[in-house]
């Protein structure tokens, strides 16, 4: 399957599409997953609207309407993501008295304006709220006209409270207790319903296991909290708002409380403007509903704390759909302590802002200490420190069809934002994700055993932090964390798309794209790099394509980082705004990296780049093909390049169309190793008009064995400064002078190197199949043919004579050749200069023009030998050659072997 000498270069990889929301289908309970075949799915961000036709609709924050019997009032100086207040509606109120209701044997009446002596009709109404009460019959109805009513009222039976609308009727609680206060298992089936409570204390108060049905109930100004349901009390509130709640205890102030086994179920409610939290329920047997409610502009206690819109702790079980969450502080919605379970579907969190006392927060959700929380379609939006945030073991959260958009944090703020926060052991799988336009990291995992897993994800446009000015990252797992990102796009980062970091730190990645990731300022000399696996963190990927990033495609750097991954593209990595310098597609510092059928194309300066002795770059069935020069001097375009001791090894493929080496390794403890492998069309670099293949220099080693090497230039493999060469079945082609005719030797060895060829075939080289001097050469099996003429590059720097020899050996070599063939080559089969001897045993020299050539004072020892069939002279000693006196031969980089 190898391609012929000559063979055009492999196809450009295929483009990258638009960036585009991953689709999702719904699996048997609802939860995003992925498609079947041939089902198109809903994008992240939207519904489905008609399963029939596959519609979907955008997951949209849906028009705040006031509950029924308010209306919004227009309030001057409205910040942005502020709702006007809903008050009651006159409208309401219509023209009765007393809603029209007449009288009834279990029916009072109550009107704060009464002058007469009371019998509760509707003639002769009591004037305070407690007087019907007590004359009502267990199951009766008392029915309150207009009036402000100042009392604390203690409801113990089963009854129906019935104002004429909130607009004209309100209790106003006293000291003494709340406004509305329903209590004991005698109260059961209690309905409270078109008023308005507030005052001093609580508004309306549901404990010791009452219950009580709740409509059109307007509570405003309250103190301590607005509803409550506590001690097994049980509270269904519909239609009613929750208002500007004030607090005589620094710690409350809520719009609604829930504890102590307390229930509460809310249905197009509004908590608007409440202190310390809009809802908070707290201990192991409280339940929270909510559907269509609104919870907005919570302000924080006396000391600047909190402000959180929903407050789930100590082992509630809430469950929500479309709810809004607008302009908290500190936390939109909290979930925390085990046994605290929240679900939540259709849920939009916006505008939390960060906590007042010390400028920290910010976070739409926020689950820690052992809470779940399971959550699909949702839409966190402008919040502060984190869209989502997670912390502490036992910590779970599933969540599905999420978007999270524009998350930063407030000017001068300590803090960095994240769209996704999870830390210290917290667990949390999302599925359908979309994260646009934070202002510091995407996705962030912290911290030892917390573990975040994606599915179907686009992460995209993420910006430096404009308080700290973090670049701007798009996924980072550092300190012993753990993230998964399968079917994830990190689109147009910045600094790095994917940063995996630490000890202990894990990536597990499966058909990822990452790219064009750009620096912190897209014009200045920043990196952009697409995935960085950094301080001992292990990242592990199948399917992955890195695209169009900045400085590298893939770093991984220190000691014990290691990365492991199959099926890779790594192309089109640009060098660094501004300096021009790197664009490497895969480097690797003192760290390990293998890769299986992976290709590297079209990257800058070096499709891979391996430094350090502790560097391992492990490369299986892998195609660098078209690196491409630095643009600021036209050097380097190398396909594979270790320094410093690094350790390479090719296994399989092909490196093409790259520019100065193909392969180039540097380094008396560094080396490569090289098995069936193809490397053709090096193209000559601006510089030192070279497109060799292999280069090993300062004492590399290099060890190539089943590779194919054609249409090199100038060389194809270089052995320099003390390097070392082992080649075994290697086949070299059509080796070609560079662009001034010089050279275009097969393999040249020179300062003290050491090669060893074993069944190897060089042809159609030029000058030298293959050169020496001063190095330790060993040749069995090999054949050196059809040796083409070209110019040598004297020591006066200039291109002179023409050569065409099989095998030159010069100025101190020691040459062993054994079972070699030299045919055909347009000079001699072997040229050997110098005081030494070459060791020589069943040889053949035909068809050249001189067989064997010993000049300088050089010998020949050996047996078994066939120099026949040469056109001008089997064997010639000194003198016999009829050229002139052969140049010395120096290579045509520096002498010190330096770049």
């Amino acid at each position: 399957g190898a391609p012929a000498d000559g063979a055009f270069g492999p196809p450009d990889p295929p483009p990258v599409p638009p960036p585009a929301a991953p689709r999702w289908c719904p699996d048997a309970d609802g939860w995003p997953g992925p498609c079947a075949a041939a089902v198109a799915g809903c994008g992240v961000g939207e519904l489905p609207a008609n399963p029939a036709t596959g519609e979907c609709v955008p997951l949209e924050e849906p028009a705040w309407k006031c509950p029924k019997g308010f209306v919004a009032v227009p309030e001057p100086g409205l910040q942005p993501w502020q709702l006007a207040p809903c008050v009651p509606a006159m409208a309401a109120c219509g023209s009765d008295a007393f809603a029209g209701l007449a009288d009834a044997a279990d029916r009072v009446f109550v009107l704060a304006a009464a002058q007469q002596a009371p019998d509760g009709t509707r003639a002769k109404p009591y004037p305070t709220l407690t007087a019907a009460l007590a004359a009502v019959p267990a199951g009766g109805e008392v029915v309150i006209g207009e009036g402000i009513y100042p009392e604390s009222v203690v409801v113990e039976k089963p009854a129906t409270i019935r104002g004429r609308c909130p607009f004209l009727v309100a209790v106003v609680a006293q000291k003494t207790g709340p406004a509305l206060r329903i209590k004991g298992a005698a109260a059961q089936g209690v309905v409270v319903r078109d008023l308005a409570v507030g005052g001093a204390s609580f508004g309306l108060y549901v404990d010791a296991s009452a219950t009580v049905s709740a409509t059109h109930v307007f509570v405003t100004d309250a103190t301590g909290a607005g509803i409550a349901a506590v001690k097994s009390g049980q509270l269904d509130i519909a239609d009613s708002v929750v208002a500007d709640t004030t607090t005589g205890d620094p710690w409350l102030g809520q719009g609604a409380w829930v504890t102590a086994g307390g229930r509460l179920t809310m249905t197009r409610v509004r908590l608007s403007r409440n202190r310390a939290a809009g809802l908070l329920a707290v201990g192991p047997a409280v339940a929270v509903t909510a559907s269509d409610a609104l919870i907005d502009d919570t302000l924080p206690t006396p000391y600047g704390n909190w402000g959180r819109g929903l407050d789930f702790a100590e082992g509630v079980r809430a469950d929500l759909s479309d709810v809004r969450v607008v302009g908290s502080r500190e936390i939109g919605l909290r979930a925390g302590d085990p046994g605290t379970l929240v679900q939540a579907q259709r849920l939009h969190v916006r505008a939390t802002r960060a906590q007042m006392a010390d400028g920290k927060g910010g976070d739409g959700l926020h689950v820690r200490d052992g809470a779940e929380l399971r959550a699909r379609h949702v839409r966190l939006v402008a919040n502060r420190r984190s869209g989502a945030f997670f912390a502490e073991p036992g910590t779970t959260a599933r969540l599905g069809n999420i978007v999270v958009t524009a998350t930063a944090t407030e000017a001068g703020a300590t803090q960095d934002s994240s769209a996704i926060g999870v830390e210290k052991g917290a667990h949390v799988l999302a599925a359908g994700l979309l994260v646009a336009d934070t202002a510091g990291v995407g996705l962030y995992v912290n911290g030892k055993g917390a573990t975040l897993a994606v599915l179907a994800a686009l992460v995209r446009d993420t910006l430096p932090s404009p308080s700290t000015g973090l670049a701007g990252l798009g996924a980072v797992a550092q300190n012993g964390s753990w993230i998964s990102l399968h079917g994830t796009r990190l689109y147009h980062n910045r600094e790095i798309g994917l940063s995996v970091h630490g000890a202990g730190s894990f990536a597990e990645l499966r058909d990822v794209v990452v790219d064009q990731t750009v620096g912190a300022s897209e014009v200045e000399s920043q990196t952009g790099i697409g995935i960085k696996v950094t301080a001992g963190a292990v990242c592990s990927g199948e399917d992955l394509r890195v695209h169009r990033n900045r400085a590298a495609g893939i770093v991984v750097s220190e000691p014990g980082s290691l990365l492991t991954a199959q099926r890779v593209l790594v192309d089109g990595t640009e060098p660094m705004a501004g300096l021009g310098a790197l664009g490497y597609g895969l480097a690797v510092r003192h760290a390990v990296a293998e890769l299986r059928t992976v290709r590297l194309h079209g990257n800058h300066a070096m499709g891979a780049f391996a430094v350090g002795a502790k560097a391992r770059l492990i490369l299986r069935d892998a195609l660098v093909d078209a690196t491409k020069p630095r643009p600021t001097d036209g050097a380097m375009g190398f396909g594979v390049a270790g320094t410093d001791h690094a350790r390479i090894v090719l296994e399989g493929g092909r490196l093409h169309g790259n520019r100065g080496h193909a392969v180039l390794v540097q380094g008396n403890q560094g080396g490569l190793v090289a098995r069936d492998l193809w490397v053709s069309g090096t193209h000559a670099d601006a510089s030192l008009q070279t497109g060799r293949a292999f280069g090993a220099e300062l004492g590399a080693q290099i060890d190539l064995r089943g590779v194919r090497i054609a249409g090199a230039i100038e060389g194809a493999v270089t052995v320099l400064g003390g390097a070392r060469a082992r080649l075994v079945g290697v086949r070299c082609d059509d080796t070609l002078p560079d662009l001034n005719g010089v050279n275009g030797i097969a393999l040249a060895c020179f300062n003290h190197g050491r090669v060893t060829l074993e069944a190897c075939r060089f042809a159609r080289s030029h000058t030298a199949a293959v050169l020496f001097e001063q190095c330790e050469v060993a040749v069995v099996a090999s054949a050196f043919l059809h040796t083409q003429a070209a110019k040598v590059l004297t020591t006066t720097g200039a291109a002179s004579y023409q050569f065409g020899d099989g095998l030159i050996a010069s100025q101190g070599s020691a040459l062993s050749v054994r079972d070699a063939l030299f045919a055909g080559n347009l000079r001699a089969g072997v040229l050997a200069l110098g005081a030494f001897t070459a060791q020589m045993q069943g040889v053949v020299a035909t068809g050249n023009a001189w067989g064997v050539v010993l000049q300088e004072g050089a010998k020949l020892a050996g047996a078994g030998n066939a120099l026949v069939g040469n056109t001008m002279q089997n064997e010639v000693a000194q003198g016999g050659l009829s050229v002139p006196s052969a140049p010395k031969l120096v290579p045509t980089r520096a002498e010190d072997g330096q770049p």
